[in-house]
């Protein structure tokens, strides 16, 4: 029975992965604790949805990342200039 893993499981697979095992091992032990899921065309669909959706969002963060760094560099090229009032020649206000 194929499944799909939900969590690391020792000895078997780690979490999102699609795993052949015994019936007994997928009915009794897996999917009863919640460790697994039977791995048919619904649950493949979600699975590839969920991964289409973490690696958007990852590519989202590297661009976010780059873009900012493009923004970071370019700020070290401006000179920032403040002015004060100055009342006495040592006291800013």
């Amino acid at each position: 029975m194929k499944v799909i893993l939900l969590q690391d499981v020792k000895g078997t697979g780690k979490k999102g992965e699609v795993k052949e095992v015994s019936d007994g091992y997928a009915k009794n032990f897996l999917i009863a604790k919640k460790m697994a899921k039977p791995a048919n065309a619904t649950t493949m669909k979600e699975l590839d949805e969920k991964n289409k959706s973490e690696e958007l969002f990852s590519v989202s963060l590297i661009m976010a990342s780059v873009s900012w760094q493009i923004v970071e560099q370019r700020s070290l090229n401006f000179i920032l200039m403040f002015y004060s009032r100055v009342f006495a020649p040592t006291i800013f206000y």
